[in-house]
């Protein structure tokens, strides 16, 4: 297995589809068209965490975004992760894990004060 951090500018069509491919095992065209935020306006990812099986297949994606907030009058980096995906077939194995983790340490080392995760009200316990 291994976890790549990769800028979203230097995504390749490849990364791309093998990511188009894993965002369709996980949301059905149904999920996706009836989902409550996709009238929402979203920041950009700026980072992709992908995690990979032994094979080279994308099992688990994690989308980061960092951005320069205040917080009492002071600068504050935030951070961010959302659009988290695991294949069904590689569930409950820690990939989802290990990119989350991968992008608390981008937090770290960005230095990020503040940190908010997205998900589905299902996941809240995660």
């Amino acid at each position: 297995m291994s976890v790549r951090l990769l800028r979203v500018a230097e995504v390749t069509e490849a990364d791309r589809a093998a990511l188009l491919e894993l965002q369709s095992s996980v949301f059905s065209p149904e999920e996706v068209a009836n989902w409550p935020g996709r009238h929402l306006e979203w920041s950009k990812h700026d980072w992709r965490v992908c995690v990979y099986a032994p094979g080279g297949a994308l099992v688990t994606h994690v989308g980061v975004v960092i951005r320069e907030g205040t917080h009492d009058g002071r600068s504050a980096r935030i951070g961010g992760i959302g659009a988290v995906m695991t294949h069904p077939e590689a569930r409950r194995q820690g990939h989802a894990e290990r990119g989350i983790h991968r992008a608390i340490e981008l937090f770290r080392d960005e230095q990020v004060r503040f940190g908010l995760l997205v998900c589905k009200p299902t996941l809240l316990d995660y």
